[in-house]
């Protein structure tokens, strides 16, 4: 479906409330994911803090 140059967003939502059952979705892709490498030094502070957040520490709290 063409708009025109620059579609408002009134024109996309009119389409897409009367068209919608008829619009084709295509399938979803996989993908990969890459795990980006974390500093040691900082997963070693971030132990250190976890571990000394102990909470509440006295009995009558």
């Amino acid at each position: 479906m063409t708009f025109g140059a620059e579609p408002k967003d009134g024109e996309i939502y009119e389409f897409i409330l009367k068209h919608y059952y008829s619009l084709q979705f295509s399938p979803t892709v996989a993908c990969v994911v890459k795990e980006t490498k974390r500093n040691p030094k900082r997963v070693q502070r971030d132990v250190k803090k976890q571990l000394q957040d102990t909470g509440i520490g006295t009995k009558s709290q």
